[in-house]
């Protein structure tokens, strides 16, 4: 799996490498939402973790710029916010805007991988454990 993890907080970036490596998931940083659309446009990403509150363009229009990049290709992507404003109604909120999901920060594993569950398809996820 591909992923890009746009994040304008380096270490933030350094954590979600870390972490996602032991998922065995290819992972990209981008430290902007300009990056981001660009590294979209010349790449290829089953997922993008979009932090939310950045300079210049928020996580919430480089989604939106990204998803309408995919619908002109005709590519799929999935975009869950993963941020630390995690306020009451923060979470629907990003639905409501055309998040796939969300994960607040840090990271915890098992909201993690809930998520992860939820927002990918079977073909994508090892569901069964040890029966590959």
């Amino acid at each position: 799996m591909r992923t890009l993890v746009v994040d304008d907080e380096p270490m933030n970036l350094v954590v979600a490498r870390s972490l996602f490596s032991n998922y065995e998931m290819i992972t990209e940083t981008a430290a902007s939402g300009k990056e981001a659309i660009q590294k979209y446009r010349t790449g290829e990403y089953d997922v993008v973790f979009m932090d939310h509150m950045m300079p210049e363009m928020d996580g919430v229009e480089a989604m939106k710029q990204i998803k309408y990049a995919a619908a002109d290709t005709g590519r799929r992507i999935i975009v869950i916010a993963l941020t630390a404003n995690v306020v009451s109604g923060a979470r629907e909120m990003f639905m409501k805007e055309g998040f796939d999901g969300f994960i607040s920060k840090p990271i915890n594993t098992a909201d993690f991988e809930r998520v992860m569950l939820q927002v990918l398809p079977d073909s994508m996820t090892e569901k069964g454990g040890a029966d590959k």
